[in-house]
């Protein structure tokens, strides 16, 4: 009788992790993208170049300072409380205080209007003046923005002020010249309606630049507003932004470590794509 061979098994003594995001970043192909749309506070820079509990405290206080400039019986510590408040319950640094506005006389798209403006040039300015690195020029950076293929179009969806905060910023760090102005959207322009709650945002943007999901990726830090944009769009190429994520997220194509990363994947050339400019109608709703 033929006696069975004896099967040895090799076990490592310390086996390595499976790597997620670095496989899932060899994986990204961007050869289909015509059409980057960023996010900006949490992509464009990071938030650790403040200290990630610095720069919440730098945006609540300005939150702060603006709203007690417009509401007089509202003081300073209350309205810090209200800025924390308005990040976490919604996104923003304007929806907690709304309140207060009507109470004083004012309507909520006043309110949103006068808020949004304001506190974004007091965030700026506080940052040109205590941590002004953050808005410096990287030479390595901008040459990656230089070395972008002309067929690929930029465009921000950012909650940010488009007239006080986005474009002084670009303008600060010398990557103006890689935007059209024309496809720079802040808050104002998506009617108040944060990104998470519906698809209006993001299909407002590929409307307005012409390009289908199926050519376009969207960067992001957040995982909500990412999830948002593939449940409706699920040809498009949704990407995070994170240094401590390396698990597969449900909405997420692919996690990178820095927008720097999404610049070295684009591909030379132009994809062939034969796409009528995208009209799908997801039309904003006021957010108020």
């Amino acid at each position: 009788m033929q006696q069975s061979q004896k099967k040895e098994y090799i076990f490592l003594d310390n086996p390595q992790p499976l790597d997620i995001k670095k496989l899932m970043q060899e994986q990204l192909d961007l050869s289909h993208i015509n059409h980057l749309c960023w996010d900006y506070d949490g992509v464009k820079y990071k938030y650790e170049e403040f200290k990630t509990t610095e720069i919440f405290q730098i945006c609540n206080h300005s939150a702060a300072l603006t709203a007690t400039s417009l509401v007089q019986d509202l003081k300073y510590d209350a309205a810090y409380n209200l800025a924390v408040q308005s990040y976490r319950n919604h996104s923003d640094c304007i929806s907690a205080f709304i309140p207060h506005f009507e109470k004083a006389g004012l309507s909520a798209m006043e309110a949103r209007e006068l808020m949004h403006d304001q506190y974004h040039q007091q965030l700026f300015e506080i940052i040109c003046e205590d941590h002004p690195h953050v808005i410096a020029a990287c030479p390595i950076a901008n040459a990656l923005y230089a070395s972008v293929p002309d067929h690929i179009t930029h465009s921000i969806l950012s909650h940010g002020s488009k007239e006080h905060f986005i474009i002084p910023f670009l303008e600060s760090n010398g990557r103006i010249v890689h935007f059209n102005q024309d496809y720079i959207f802040d808050l104002k322009a998506i009617n108040y309606q944060n990104k998470h709650l519906g698809p209006g945002a993001i299909n407002l943007v590929m409307n307005k630049v012409g390009a289908h999901p199926h050519e376009t990726a969207f960067i992001e830090d957040s995982v909500k507003n990412l999830q948002v944009a593939k449940l409706y769009f699920p040809e498009i190429t949704t990407i995070l932004i994170n240094d401590n994520t390396d698990q597969k997220i449900a909405g997420v194509d692919v996690i990178v470590s820095s927008y720097q990363d999404v610049l070295k994947a684009l591909p030379q050339h132009q994809p062939a794509l034969d796409l009528s400019r995208y009209t799908k109608p997801y039309p904003l709703q006021a957010y108020i």
